[in-house]
């Protein structure tokens, strides 16, 4: 199949957006890759800065950092990655401290980054996961540790047969057995059941520990007491009326009735003002004196009434990082959180550190949907209030411009996986409002989110595509529908997608960037580009080499739609 790529992709475009599926070997999808993974390298080549946030960001990401320390039975066990290594090793150290390596993608072959460890509680067992370049999953391995070094693996839990839920391994007190959340089967993600896994046996073998008994309630939150006479885990039981429990029973009877001991996180009216900030500057690389320069503070930001029943009835908090004083507008990066009721990390970032460097104000909004003030917060910016959270958005620019923190001609928005669909709502709802728009790992046609793998978690809190109250609202508010040539005229596109995103299907960033760019043909102003990262998952590439580049040409993107320069 030949296409040619005139009139600014047009052809290409109009071949590519009425597509519904856009992934593996279709002809029409290697065609557009090659030609969009050459336009945003040519461009991205031909840029002065691009050079210098290369070498920045190659420093950024390969310098010491230490992801992760757990004590157990008088070793230290680190995750970490030295300076000039591509990926994160585990270590352990003796109260002599004397030191070994465990596991090192770096020299074993392996190429991949290691995502969690857990020692049993003697020490002498280490259950880590493990993320090979291009799988869709992790693997988890359990090795015995002798006094120095690890033998080979001798369990491996197969990825997708039976999948620990968000890295939730606990040991039991005996050491030779663990607990682990988990599922069968992607489709059953909703309702995770607790599995006991016996050292020596198979994973078919593995008992199942404690049922949640219902589809609609799951279990979360593994742990023992201090003394390991008492397991205790949260049920969370998905009703209109949605409650959380406390689940304990004696350790020593497992087959003990559970004692429900009530409900943990009842609704409570949140107090905003008690939301505190993480300090971004405390992983900053320097000395003490240069990372004195940027200074972190709190806002609370109204929201504005933009659409109805928008106004919320708390402000929404905003944690902010500039280097020095703001004393007049600067370029401005707004962040968007709001993800399924959790905190937003307002931690230290590299990818964002060149553009604070460089004297941009950073703010991280931490908008409906999210956890930071409760769960009414949270239940306020989902399913059909989920354009609530773009409302957010838009009312914080608004507010940064208003009190002279954000120039309004170099306001640029970004936002990952449910961020990123925020990001794509506010882009195309307030066409105008921001400079440059980058969304990552997002989700841009609700009304395809059931091509998803985790669809189960986006019904819960996107769009449940059966729900056809969901499905009207969503032709308002769907950012592939929303696109116009207005979406495009004054404000510059920049989609990223990994190629082995197990999470949200390439084929989403294809369609929507084919949008963008066919409005685009109507003007000379604004651009779209879409990024592929080969072989990356849905948070980005394991390789920091591969990610510094990544991050290299987004922030290049960045500078160059905010006409900034990189500091010297």
């Amino acid at each position: 199949m030949e296409l040619t790529d005139k009139e600014g992709g047009s052809m290409l475009c109009r071949e590519i957006r009425h597509w519904q599926l856009l992934d593996g070997e279709n002809p029409v999808v290697k065609i557009f890759d090659s030609h969009r993974w050459a336009e945003i390298r040519q461009h991205v080549g031909q840029s002065k800065v691009y050079k210098s946030l290369m070498e920045r960001m190659i420093e950024l990401r390969t310098r010491c950092v230490v992801y992760k320390e757990v004590v157990a039975g008088g070793y230290t066990f680190r995750v970490l990655r030295e300076k000039g290594e591509n990926y994160r090793k585990v270590i352990v150290s003796t109260e002599t401290d004397e030191t070994r390596v465990l596991v090192d993608p770096n020299k074993s072959g392996g190429k991949g980054k290691i995502i969690e460890i857990f020692p049993s509680p003697a020490g002498d067992h280490l259950a880590y996961s493990f993320h090979k370049e291009g799988d869709p999953s992790d693997r988890w391995s359990i090795s015995v540790v002798n006094d120095w070094g690890v033998e080979s693996p001798i369990d491996t839990i197969p990825g997708r047969v039976r999948t620990p839920y968000c890295y939730q391994v606990c040991w039991c007190p005996d050491g030779e057995s663990f607990l682990y959340l988990g599922s069968t089967t992607m489709e059953s993600l909703k309702s995770l059941v607790i599995y006991r896994h016996r050292l020596g046996t198979t994973w078919e073998e593995d008992e199942v520990f404690l049922d949640p008994g219902d589809p609609t309630s799951s279990h979360d939150d593994l742990a023992f007491s201090d003394d390991g006479a008492m397991f205790t885990a949260k049920l969370d039981i998905y009703t209109p009326e949605r409650s959380t429990f406390a689940i304990s029973w004696l350790w020593q009877d497992p087959g003990a009735v559970p004692v429900v001991q009530g409900e943990v996180a009842p609704p409570v009216t949140p107090d905003h003002n008690q939301f505190q900030a993480e300090v971004f500057t405390s992983g900053m690389p320097g000395s003490e004196q240069e990372r004195s320069e940027y200074i972190t503070w709190q806002e609370n930001y109204e929201t504005v009434a933009c659409l109805k029943h928008a106004q919320s009835e708390w402000p929404v908090p905003v944690s902010l990082c500039a280097r020095g004083e703001v004393t007049e507008p600067r370029p401005t990066l707004l962040v968007a959180g709001g993800f399924r009721g959790t905190v937003f990390p307002t931690r230290f970032r590299a990818d964002y550190f060149p553009f604070v460097e460089a004297g941009g104000l950073l703010a991280f909004a931490c908008v409906r949907g999210g956890g930071e003030l409760g769960r009414d917060w949270h239940e306020a910016g989902k399913r059909r209030n989920k354009i609530f959270g773009a409302v957010d958005l838009v009312s914080v620019a608004e507010h940064l411009v208003k009190s002279g923190l954000a120039d309004p001609k170099r306001l640029a928005l970004t936002g990952e996986s449910v961020g990123g669909l925020l990001a794509a709502m506010a882009g195309t709802c307030y066409p105008g409002t921001f400079k440059a728009v980058i969304c990552q790992s997002g989700l841009y046609d609700m009304q395809q989110a059931d091509q998803c793998q985790n669809y189960d978690h986006l019904r819960e809190e996107i769009i449940d595509l059966s729900d056809d109250e969901d499905l009207l609202l969503s032709r308002h508010t769907n950012p592939i529908l929303r696109v116009s040539e207005e979406t495009t005229a004054n404000t510059d596109w920049l989609i990223t997608a990994g190629t082995a995103d197990d999470r949200v299907p390439p084929s989403q960033a294809r369609r929507f960037v084919a949008e963008l760019q066919q409005k685009r043909a109507a003007f000379a102003k604004g651009r779209a580009f879409l990024d592929l990262y080969f072989g990356a998952g849905h948070n980005g590439s394991d390789n920091m080499y591969l990610l510094a580049g990544d991050d290299a040409r987004m922030l290049t993107f960045l500078f160059e739609s905010l006409r900034m320069e990189p500091r010297r």
